[in-house]
């Protein structure tokens, strides 16, 4: 990109050239964990399947899905219930209109678990095929960091139900503390109502 600026003293228009930071182009698993594990963004050029749970700590990336998908597909529980786990005042974009999405079998009932840390979606699918949470926000162990995800568009599906109720939208209800919240401006939700939800008590409104 040219920079373009002007010289008063000489009347004349000089020219820098500015540096601008891309995303990193990822094929693999272990490419997209290498990658963000250096503090850069990445650009999806594949499907991606992960064999263990994604930390995300301390750091603001953008994840551009760019039409693909990110798969969760392991079945051992050690290897952590959530897709992606956003901590420590991680601050992660997601753009691209690509998915994020728990295999069918495998141990993942939450795509997004943000942890005192911010997530902002703008576009994409995400769908668990078995849990009734989706996305779930509380603040860190101390108690000091709230959490905030925020949703401007986007497809969001829970396929089964806890007594009646998805988690579709999931806060941390037994700590009367936490004000992690959801902001919600657009965006389509299956079987869920993020302005009547009741999955954390009574109803709320995102």
């Amino acid at each position: 990109l040219a920079e373009r600026s002007f010289d008063k003293a000489t009347s004349e228009k000089s020219y820098k050239t500015v540096d601008i930071i891309k995303p990193v182009e990822v094929s693999s698993a272990q490419d997209l964990v290498t990658v963000i594990n250096a503090g850069c963004s990445v650009k999806l050029m594949a499907n991606i399947e992960l064999e263990e749970m994604l930390t995300i700590d301390g750091i603001e990336i953008t994840l551009d899905l760019n039409g693909h998908s990110i798969t969760g597909v392991w079945t051992d529980d050690s290897k952590g219930a959530c897709l992606i786990h956003v901590i420590n005042q991680a601050h992660v974009t997601i753009d691209g209109n690509g998915s994020l999405l728990s295999g069918t079998g495998s141990y993942v009932n939450t795509l997004l678990c943000a942890i005192g840390a911010n997530i902002v979606i703008n576009s994409g699918s995400f769908i668990v095929a078995e849990g009734n949470a989706l996305l779930y926000a509380q603040n860190n162990d101390a108690g000091t960091v709230n959490s905030t995800i925020t949703i401007n568009d986007g497809y969001f599906e829970a396929h089964e139900d806890y007594n009646g109720i998805y988690f579709t939208l999931n806060l941390d209800e037994q700590d009367s503390s936490d004000q992690s919240t959801f902001y919600v401006n657009g965006g389509r939700f299956y079987k869920f109502n993020p302005s009547a939800s009741k999955a954390d008590g009574g109803s709320v409104n995102f």
